[in-house]
């Protein structure tokens, strides 16, 4: 199998987990808690399906997720039939517009990694090598996310609202349906928003020969703060009459489209904000027994710890090395 043909599969291999994650995050498990969790009781017991009720909500959020689900793959064949393998948005011989998708490439969308490229020379590796792998990068951000949602817990703060459910349901959906599917749905969304517009910040970089330092500098000075006033505008309704919890959304929207463009991925985004909504809804429906929720974290901290080391130590008996891609131009 020639590098292109092998790039190729790579790439659809993350399409194909990006759509099978979603839709057993968005779909199949909050269907399940709809039903065994009684949260779709209030629908099927006469009352109807209603914007106000919990089936109603969320049949909302599953436009935006189909949406995702839909878009952002074609997205990313659109960037696999433009642009050839090495080739960075930034530096595109022959510039086509809405050229970028992240799902997950940190050697083409990830600044960090091509920062890493640079000094490779110097310190004789990419030191971001280490994101390649997709189960890698979820794993470490779980964990990273997880430690801050404790925090989060013990402090009792949070950097974003959550949507309020206003029905009785079982703890255990509740915090779920807190935490999915806006995380997806929401997230997603502004993935998606985001990749046209770092596609049309690509088409111009390209066709003005200005190089990808200057697409990652547009990117992070100009196109997150844009993400970041979608993401506010996204949440006016909730939050119009808040201005601090406002401008908390601004910069939710803000730093997760950062952390977006630095690691090349939407997992970062997607585990801050999964994560939040899930200890800052655990915290309330749980709040006489918040030493439960640290307890139970920090358990699940360990455990995701164990698996990682457990894999890690897998694959190096097997020596199995991830290829490192070749850095984009």
């Amino acid at each position: 199998m020639d590098s292109r043909n092998k790039y190729i599969q790579q790439e659809y291999l993350e399409i194909t987990f990006f759509i099978i994650f979603g839709i057993i995050m968005t779909i199949i498990i909050p269907i399940f808690f709809g039903f065994v969790g009684t949260a779709f009781e209030e629908s099927f017991s006469g009352g109807g399906i209603e914007i106000g009720s919990i089936l109603g909500t969320y049949i909302i959020y599953y436009i935006l997720i189909v949406s995702a689900l839909i878009g952002l793959p074609l997205l990313k064949i659109r960037e696999l039939l433009l642009t050839q393998k090495g080739e960075h948005p930034g530096n595109q011989k022959n510039p086509k517009l809405v050229s970028v998708a992240y799902i997950h490439d940190p050697s083409q969308d990830g600044l960090l990694y091509n920062i890493g490229q640079e000094v490779k020379s110097d310190v004789g590796y990419n030191f971001m090598r280490w994101s390649i792998p997709i189960w890698r990068m979820f794993l470490i951000f779980s964990i990273i996310f997880i430690f801050v949602g404790i925090i989060q817990a013990i402090t009792s703060f949070q950097f974003v609202g959550i949507p309020q459910i206003g029905f009785q349901v079982t703890p255990l959906a509740e915090i779920f349906f807190t935490a999915e599917p806006p995380a997806f749905a929401e997230t997603m969304t502004m993935v998606f928003i985001l990749s046209l517009l770092m596609g049309i910040n690509g088409y111009f970089t390209s066709r003005f020969n200005l190089g990808k330092w200057v697409y990652f500098v547009i990117g992070i000075s100009i196109v997150s703060p844009l993400i970041g006033a979608s993401w506010m505008g996204f949440h006016n309704i909730a939050y119009g009459n808040d201005e601090a919890s406002l401008f908390a959304t601004f910069i939710f929207g803000l730093v997760g489209s950062w952390l977006t463009i630095l690691f090349g991925s939407f997992i970062p985004w997607y585990l801050w904000h999964f994560w939040n909504n899930f200890f800052v809804k655990a915290s309330i429906v749980f709040e006489s027994v918040s030493e439960d929720i640290i307890f139970f974290g920090f358990m699940g901290l360990i455990l995701l710890i164990i698996l990682w080391v457990g894999i890690e130590l897998f694959i190096k008996r097997l020596r199995i090395t991830p290829e490192e891609p070749k850095t984009p131009n």
